[in-house]
């Protein structure tokens, strides 16, 4: 096996003190249809939350619409480059994410600031089970 390090805690997500532990995984494992169980990918924190409503409403719109506000918004962006943005699939990073804030200048100009990017959505285990193996 594999000895690994977390510098998050038991890789149960405990936040106790960091210690080192096993790699939970020896080899790609395929998991077949039907055969998917949430509790052995998540933690129980996400597997219990609910998805926010003003998320949701964005993510039933189409590209078409969310570039349209977009646009609105921020009146000098270029509408079909906003909508070629949106429709591009990633070639390498498709499961990125990115923790963002809500700030406020000294003017009072309102934005959302990019804090950083994640290479693996919030809650997944195995972005901290092979974290420093």
């Amino acid at each position: 096996p594999v000895s690994c390090r977390s510098d998050r805690g038991k890789p149960d997500g405990s936040g106790k003190t960091p210690q080192k532990w096993r790699c939970p995984i020896k080899q790609p494992k395929l998991i077949s249809a039907g055969t998917f169980e949430p509790e052995n990918h998540f933690y129980p924190r996400v597997l219990n939350a609910h998805i926010h409503p003003l998320v949701r409403n964005l993510m039933e719109m189409g590209n078409k619409r969310i570039a349209s506000r977009f646009c609105h918004l921020h009146p000098e962006t270029n509408m079909e480059a906003v909508t070629n943005l949106l429709e591009t699939a990633p070639k390498y990073f498709r499961w990125g994410g990115c923790d963002l804030f809500h700030v406020t200048s000294e003017e009072g100009l309102r934005s959302v600031v990019v804090i950083e990017t994640n290479s693996c959505p919030s809650g997944f285990r195995l972005h901290v089970a092979w974290r420093g193996c």
